[in-house]
């Protein structure tokens, strides 16, 4: 079966952008199409790229919805997901499933997870049991799939707003599911395309936790995943994945991401301190990087207000005795 992911994106591709496509490069078996401004380096055959901008989205989305779309940024357009079928439904004319992912996510090998034996069976597939998701869930590609978000009461209004209702995923009802609560328990915000799929009989649909991401790693002590011959394993658990989702993480100084032009070999690491290769998991490495991350915030130590100058401090202790530099200065003083 042809599957088809398209990936929108307004803007400039972030620093780990390589990263993703590289890990898209490895799954040979599944097509991806880039909607953006900005080119897609790569010379696979699996991975294209179609110069597009927000104003052709507004204008082929409100051709294609007979509504009057007008979004004003890249964002958005994540509630626009659940009709990316109809949207876009000149460049699936021959694919069997067509899905969307972010670009904030590292593939581990998909035809795992998604081999035509499975793909037969289920309608749409997501990659955590509590909702659909936003960074990757697949659709199959007819008529009824392509225009189920019309059975939202809510689709109207999702797509003549500009504010963002998540409704590619369950409406930020995020923490009452995490923590068990039915999805029919909860009041939503909105009618999301999670809402659509769960309550409707004549679709079929596959929810199951086969990704890592911070709600699911959060609990999890020193967690680390690695990426060898193009699988993505915790290794924690020595369980292969499908992705890894690292939005929650991107945000954090700690988290190290190689620059756009590093060289990026086919075997890693990602921890909760980034993206490393395996000296820096073994050992020196949690020095060299703990030390690089922690020293990032003394750049603004002088100007910083006295409060700020104390945090400053004790995490740069902390980071110290975490990667063992305290200790190591002790025993070098006493020999």
């Amino acid at each position: 079966m042809k599957v088809t992911f398209i990936i929108t994106y307004i803007g400039k591709w972030p620093v780990w952008f390589r990263l993703f496509v590289k890990s898209c490069e490895n799954n040979p078996d599944f097509d991806f199409l880039f909607l953006s401004s900005e080119p897609v380096e790569t010379n696979y055959e699996n991975i294209q790229q179609i110069d597009f901008s927000i104003q052709q989205f507004n204008q082929l989305a409100s051709a294609k919805l007979q509504i009057p779309v007008n979004i004003k940024s890249g964002y958005k357009v994540c509630d626009f997901r659940p009709a990316f079928g109809l949207i876009f439904e000149d460049y699936l004319a021959d694919s069997d499933f067509w899905g969307y992912m972010d670009v904030d996510i590292i593939l581990g090998d998909l035809s795992t997870f998604f081999p035509d034996s499975v793909l037969n069976q289920w309608d749409v597939l997501t990659t955590r049991k509590e909702h659909l998701t936003g960074h990757l869930t697949l659709v199959r590609n007819n008529d009824i799939l392509n225009t189920a978000f019309r059975l939202s009461k809510d689709y109207r209004k999702v797509f003549s707003e500009n504010n963002g209702f998540a409704f590619d995923e369950c409406g930020f009802i995020y923490n009452p599911l995490n923590k068990g609560i039915p999805l029919d328990k909860i009041t939503p915000t909105v009618d999301s395309f999670t809402h659509v799929v769960t309550r409707n009989p004549n679709i079929k649909a596959m929810f199951q936790n086969i990704c890592e991401a911070h709600t699911l790693l959060k609990h999890v002590k020193d967690w680390k995943l690695q990426m060898i011959n193009g699988k993505l394993i915790n290794l924690n658990l020595n369980k292969e994945v499908s992705h890894m989702h690292f939005h929650a993480y991107k945000r954090k100084t700690s988290f190290y991401i190689p620059k756009a032009n590093s060289v990026i070999t086919d075997t890693y690491y990602i921890t909760e301190r980034g993206f490393q290769n395996s000296n820096q998991v073994k050992g020196s490495g949690k020095i060299s990087l703990g030390l690089r991350r922690s020293f990032y915030f003394l750049r603004f130590y002088s100007k910083s207000p006295r409060v700020l100058k104390n945090k400053l401090k004790a995490h740069l202790k902390d980071m110290l005795v975490k990667f063992g530099v305290l200790s190591f200065l002790k025993r070098s003083r006493s020999t």
